[in-house]
């Protein structure tokens, strides 16, 4: 179930990829319960309470989830969905920590002559480049990954991200799949640290050190 409604300072953008119209949603400015999800950024045990709606012996962590509760009722979300939340804010921490001229989408729309024929979880634009994400809050199987490349391909994309809280299940490696499909794993992304999820980030969106 895709989170739709608007977060405060967030508004409705759409992005034009060849013929097709993605309406998606955007910050445009601090969102105000962003500061919860870097907080869960900076150690995973934070990360596991927040997907778990749970509250651990960290009394800022305690006074952002309550609040965040009440604001936006997270406790009510699927976790599939506060899984693309968190994607979502960490890609924008990504961008503000390096201070990268880069823009993020959630729960975007695909139209086509005014249809609706698909949707896409994220969408990160650097450097003029679309970067399509998938969030799975489970095992990723070689179905889901043809179908998903079908979608990158669909809007003559050239790389797409899955990003899971678990693994990929098939005969490849995550190395095979990004030279065969150009579609990036970032998997298990609750258990690592800061640092190894963005320097996985740089990597993907292709960017260098300094």
């Amino acid at each position: 179930m895709p989170l739709n409604i608007l977060l405060k300072n967030e508004v409705n953008k759409n992005i034009k990829v060849k013929s097709y119209i993605l309406r998606g949603i955007s910050p445009s400015g601090h969102v105000d319960i962003q500061e919860l999800f870097y907080l869960s950024l900076s150690k995973p045990k934070f990360r596991k309470h927040l997907m778990e709606r749970s509250f651990n012996d960290d009394e800022t962590f305690n006074s952002l989830l309550r609040r965040a509760n009440l604001l936006y009722k997270l406790d009510t979300l699927p976790q599939g969905t506060l899984f693309e939340l968190w994607t979502y804010f960490l890609i924008k921490k990504f961008f503000e920590y390096f201070n990268i001229d880069g823009e993020v989408y959630r729960n975007l729309n695909v139209e086509y002559n005014g249809k609706s024929i698909t949707e896409i979880d994220i969408v990160a634009r650097v450097n003029n480049n679309l970067y399509i994400f998938e969030c799975k809050d489970r095992n990723i199987t070689l179905n889901m990954l043809l179908k998903f490349y079908g979608i990158v391909k669909l809007l003559n994309q050239d790389i797409g991200v899955m990003a899971t809280t678990k693994i990929f299940c098939g005969n490849l490696e995550k190395e095979e799949i990004s030279e065969e499909f150009n579609i990036f794993i970032l998997d298990k992304v609750l258990e690592k640290d800061e640092n190894k999820i963005f320097k996985e980030l740089r990597e993907i969106f292709k960017l260098t050190e300094g």
